[in-house]
């Protein structure tokens, strides 16, 4: 065993002791990042997983895909989806029969559409809306509110509604008809694109499907509604927004077929009348048609009656 000098064992005994340091210090650390691991997977098992279009917020199994582009089609047109769930698919959009999900107005990068703030930009929801008080909304009230919230703030700020009841009453009236066809379809077991060509059949415009979350969104524009400062949202395909929404130039519809061309007219037959001074007289096709009519000389190239001689001039041509 080596012996030490004096001091040597004071400081080989430091040295044992920073190294201790150390390794607490490295267990410490090691510690609160493996603390803060479980606090961040907690949290996002915990996370109420709203229905998002966009991916803004945390889904169960991610964010809801775009797949075309919109354009509204002219100036002052909104235009947006209309997103129905079929109820098929995972997580929160698995439940008992087709449900609306939102009105999405398709603003940048997903569409051209412009976006409108609401008339009151201070409103709030008041009530679970009618066509959103399913067993969902029943089973986990908490969440519904979130997801109600959520819709209202990122989707109804750009709608150009009156107030936050009056965006939901739209989203209920527009959806109404098309989830009667698809909860038709649903039930005879139809999957997303059968109940997507139910749809067509049945004259809505699907504008794209989305089959990750099992979607189906109907296209749809809105314009100012005469005399209000909110807009009316109506379900129309793309190449018909600006007929359907105004704001934009309609398409012109082709010229009539012109008629085709019948016998030649007779000449018109002299009506009575008279030919006075810096005034047509009746229609003539011929001297003899001015002969005999009060104040008429000749039948001039303009095709009346006149009472003006002919000059030296035409004479002579």
């Amino acid at each position: 065993m080596p012996v030490l000098m004096a001091g040597e064992g004071a400081v080989a005994q430091e040295v044992v002791s920073q190294q201790r340091r150390q390794r607490c210090g490295l267990v410490a650390l090691l510690g609160s990042l493996g603390a803060l691991a479980t606090v961040g997977l907690v949290v996002k098992r915990q996370s109420p997983g709203l229905r998002q279009h966009g991916g803004e917020l945390d889904m169960p199994t991610g964010p809801t895909a775009r797949q075309n582009k919109m354009s509204c089609g002219g100036e002052g047109i909104l235009c947006g989806v209309l997103a129905l769930e079929s109820g098929q698919g995972s997580g929160y959009y698995k439940h008992k029969g087709p449900a609306v999900h939102g009105l999405w107005p398709e603003v940048k990068p997903y569409g051209d559409s412009a976006c409108v703030a609401p008339g009151d930009k201070n409103s709030r929801i008041t009530s679970v809306p009618s066509c959103y008080q399913g067993e969902e909304a029943s089973a986990d009230p908490s969440h519904e509110k979130s997801f109600l919230n959520h819709e209202w703030t990122k989707h109804g700020s750009c709608a150009g509604a009156d107030s936050a009841n009056g965006f939901f009453a739209t989203i209920c009236s527009l959806a109404q008809a098309p989830l009667e066809v698809m909860t038709k379809g649903e039930k005879t077991g139809s999957d997303i694109d059968a109940l997507a060509s139910d749809l067509r059949s049945a004259g809505f415009p699907v504008f794209s499907v989305d089959k990750k979350f099992d979607q189906v969104m109907l296209s749809a524009c809105a314009s100012k509604s005469e005399g209000s400062s909110s807009y009316v949202w109506k379900l129309a395909p793309p190449e018909k927004f600006a007929e359907v929404c105004g704001g934009g130039v309609s398409p012109q519809p082709s010229p009539p077929t012109p008629p085709s061309p019948g016998p030649s007219p007779s000449p018109p037959t002299p009506s009575g009348g008279k030919c006075m001074k810096s005034q047509h007289g009746p229609a003539c096709q011929s001297d003899s048609d001015c002969t005999g009519l009060a104040g008429c000389l000749r039948c001039a190239k303009s095709g009346f009656c006149t009472s003006q001689p002919l000059q030296s001039t035409q004479l002579a041509s």
